[in-house]
């Protein structure tokens, strides 16, 4: 590689050629299994603009520090207590010192990732953004701002935290529940927790099969019981109970709604477990016209293509394609043909790591919004607004004929209510949302979590462009709230705004006189 500086802690690497990259990889990859996952985050620091690479030596890692005290030490084996870390830049440097004395916003830092002084599992805590070719179909909901320290100097990287397996102390699973609670610290009130937390809070009152050292991995059960160990409310879902019960085994649509809501979820397949942490989104999705023949309402989940995934024994920011994905590029991002599991339909367990006070479960969010979509009382309304000219009222209602091909479809997701009531907030948003509507949201009593469900039809969401998909309305359900009580706060549909006072469930109706149709709310990381 091309040094071009070096000092007793650091090394100054130049890669403007694939000799480079190639000499970087040999120098810092495992020799033994997993070595290509460094080499895949190579690929991607290359992918996304990397020029310069400095080398920290020495460097002591939270992560390792704990497997290292957790079992390392004890090995005959010296290992050492050190790791390496490879800060990734835009920008081309030839000294140490320009790194040090330029500021921070002009350094380009592009992330990092942590080398482990072990032989088997290198690649430890890791983060780099993703590469986004099409910010209109690729959404990478699980990211968040993460700061490191170097030369005094606070960095921050927008990404998802990525780690491998060590085989010893962490497993696929265990790598998989560490890249989620890391991700939930940053993004939610969740302390901090080290590989050897995960493993001990999985067999805590349970009864273990083998070792809890060297690990022999997690079963989904265990995974469940640390995850509820942790503070969180999991939910696992199961292939073999839903078909045993006669129900449509859907994976995407299970994942969808807690994907949209920016929570990662974890998926059991073949041997294997992955973080799913965003999804494709293909405005001519193939098979939709035999779904919109049979159904007024129908989920935005059809609209996924495929799973970007966390897949620690190959790399960050992976697909993992549903069957009618159309594979045009990025081949190299599939798993490849001698991996057990190929596509979406091989999940067979996907286990949701709800924070607390999320009570209301996105299969009852979409059977509660269906029906208050359909119900007459509300629909009467917007008749009326219909019969007085209101275009917007009158494409709502035709789509909510069965034989028009154009069905209404519903996009839920759930957020922290202040959250929300800031994005309303923010342009274009507010500038398109009716003023009455956009200020008794804002005024609305509201609990920490609120689900959100999107109104719109098939052409309005079927926009290649992200900025052209239009809603009408929008339903508010209290996170909550009992499964089978008045769970809904606020229903609006074209012209108008019904709303109910979580303490007397007293309903209010609201005329909307400047209603019009405004665009999806973005997906912004935290």
């Amino acid at each position: 590689m091309g040094i071009t500086d070096e000092t007793s802690e650091y090394t100054l690497c130049a890669v403007e050629t694939p000799n480079d990259w190639l000499l970087l990889e040999e120098e810092h990859k495992s020799p033994y299994r997993g070595g290509h996952v460094f080499s895949n985050i190579l690929g991607i620091a290359e992918r996304i603009g990397c020029k310069t690479v400095l080398v920290e030596r020495n460097y002591i890692d939270y992560e390792y520090r704990d497997e290292f005290s957790f079992l390392y030490s004890k090995a005959f084996k010296n290992y050492g207590s050190y790791c390496t870390r490879l800060h990734l830049f835009g920008n081309r440097y030839t000294k140490i010192k320009e790194i040090e004395n330029q500021e921070v916003g002009k350094l380009e830092y592009l992330g990092y990732t942590v080398v482990r002084p072990t032989s088997v599992g290198k690649v430890g805590r890791t983060v780099i953004p993703p590469k986004i070719n099409n910010p209109d179909k690729e959404y990478y909901l699980c990211i968040a701002p993460f700061k490191t320290h170097l030369f005094g100097k606070e960095l921050t990287i927008l990404g998802t935290p990525f780690i491998q397996q060590d085989t010893m102390v962490m497993r696929c699973a265990q790598a998989c529940m560490w890249m989620v609670l890391r991700f939930m610290e940053q993004t939610q009130d969740f302390s901090r927790c080290s590989p050897s937390d995960i493993t001990l809070n999985a067999t805590k009152h349970l009864s273990l099969v083998g070792p809890t050292v060297p690990s022999d991995g997690l079963t989904a059960q265990q995974v469940v019981n640390a995850l509820n160990n942790l503070g969180f409310s999991p939910i696992l879902f199961s292939k073999n109970q839903f078909t045993s019960a006669g129900e449509e085994w859907e994976p995407i649509k299970l994942a969808h709604e807690y994907l949209e809501s920016q929570i990662p979820v974890i998926a059991v397949v073949p041997n294997h477990v992955v973080t799913i942490i965003g999804h494709t989104f293909d405005h001519k999705p193939s098979g939709l016209r035999e779904i919109v023949r049979k159904k007024n309402i129908i989920s935005s989940s059809h609209w996924v293509s495929a799973f970007f995934v966390h897949d620690d024994a190959l790399g960050p920011y992976r697909l993992l394609p549903s069957p009618k994905y159309k594979a045009e590029k990025d081949l190299d991002l599939v798993p490849p043909k001698e991996y057990l599991y190929k596509n979406t339909d091989d999940i067979r367990n996907i286990i949701v790591p709800l924070p607390p006070k999320v009570y209301y479960r996105a299969l009852d969010v979409e059977t509660t919004s269906h029906r208050l979509i359909a119900d007459g009382d509300f629909l009467s309304y917007v008749r009326q607004e219909a019969l007085q000219g209101n275009q917007t009222a009158l494409e709502f209602l035709s789509s909510l004929q069965l034989k028009t091909e154009n069905p209404l479809v519903v996009r839920s997701y759930f957020m922290l209510s202040e959250k929300y009531k800031r994005i309303l907030s923010d342009e274009p948003l507010c500038e398109e949302m009716a003023p009455t509507l956009c200020r008794e949201y804002k005024n609305m009593r509201m609990p920490r979590f609120v689900w959100i469900s999107e109104i719109t039809n098939v052409r309005r969401l079927s926009k290649e462009k992200e900025v052209d998909r239009t809603i009408f309305g929008e339903i508010l359900i209290d996170a909550t709230a009992a499964r089978y009580g008045p769970a809904w706060l606020a229903i609006h549909m074209p012209g108008n705004l019904f709303l109910q006072d979580p303490l007397t469930d007293e309903g209010r109706h609201i005329p909307i006189p400047d209603d019009n149709p405004y665009r999806l709310l973005s997906r912004q990381p935290y």
